[in-house]
């Protein structure tokens, strides 16, 4: 409102108090995993069947950012509100923490875990950090390339493969039944170039790391091959009186077992 004056008297009109703000562009984000700066797009190692723990700081902003985090392109949801509290060095701006608790599945293995800070001050409106997932867990197997019923000696080739997904890479065995020394250590496959009757067998893989080892599976190979006769008996020539019972034996080897039959 305003009143007579006169020059020794001043009029004034007043406005209610104004706060202002001055925004501060805030450090870009950074992840702690253990205590430690995670560099970021590089591998942070962790364990499958654990829960691991993040942190993300986003420091020196004002108002404090807003954190979010995503796993590839999907936001995931803290269990806790982020807490934001005034830099000890600068107490006119705000150090923003958000932690962020995740269960590690081998599934999650190589994925992107990126912390994203928002900022009206940021000429994108946000800033965002980005970990690579490197899971470990035990070894898992399975066969490929398991034979028919019908692999033929000197005519079929065999290559079993037993095929591993590790973290780290798993060692190989493949051991033979009834032999005391594995047929192969390192190599996924065992090749039968072409298969003989001596490879008739049943074969086991298991593959091991750090971590454990991964259920045998077993495989059988059973080598199809024509008979051999191997004697044919008692004797070659064999003399009998006339009317008496003469007995002869034929001993042959293949499979599958021979049918026989006796010509005169």
């Amino acid at each position: 409102q305003v009143t007579a004056s006169d020059f020794t008297t001043q009029d004034a009109l007043t406005s209610a108090p104004v706060r202002l703000v001055v925004r501060v562009q805030p450090q870009k984000p950074r992840i702690e995993h253990r205590s430690n700066t995670v560099t970021p797009n590089h591998n942070v190692t962790v364990k499958s069947g654990e829960k691991a723990s993040f942190k993300c700081l986003s420091k020196y902003g004002n108002p404090p950012a807003s954190i979010k985090w995503f796993l590839e392109e999907v936001e995931v949801v803290t269990g806790s509100e982020q807490s934001n509290s005034p830099e000890i060095d600068n107490p006119r701006t705000w150090v923003a923490v958000s932690v962020l608790e995740i269960e590690i599945t081998k599934e999650r293995h190589q994925k992107k875990l990126k912390c994203t800070a928002v900022h009206e001050s940021y000429p994108a409106r946000s800033q965002s950090t980005e970990v690579l997932l490197d899971v470990t867990y035990p070894p898992e197997t399975k066969l490929v390339g398991t034979p028919g019923s019908d692999i033929e000696e000197g005519v079929d080739t065999v290559v079993l493969r037993c095929v591993t997904d590790a973290n780290p890479p798993a060692s190989i065995q493949w051991k033979r039944a009834g032999e005391a020394n594995h047929v192969s250590i390192v190599d996924e496959s065992l090749s039968f170039r072409p298969v003989t009757r001596r490879d008739s067998g049943i074969y086991t893989c298991k593959a091991t790391n750090s971590l454990g080892e991964s259920d045998p599976l077993t495989v059988q190979l059973d080598v199809k091959y024509a008979p051999v006769i191997r004697s044919v008996g008692p004797d070659r020539l064999h003399t009998a009186t006339l009317y008496d019972q003469a007995t002869f034996d034929c001993e042959a080897d293949s499979n599958p077992p021979p049918s026989f039959q006796w010509l005169q």
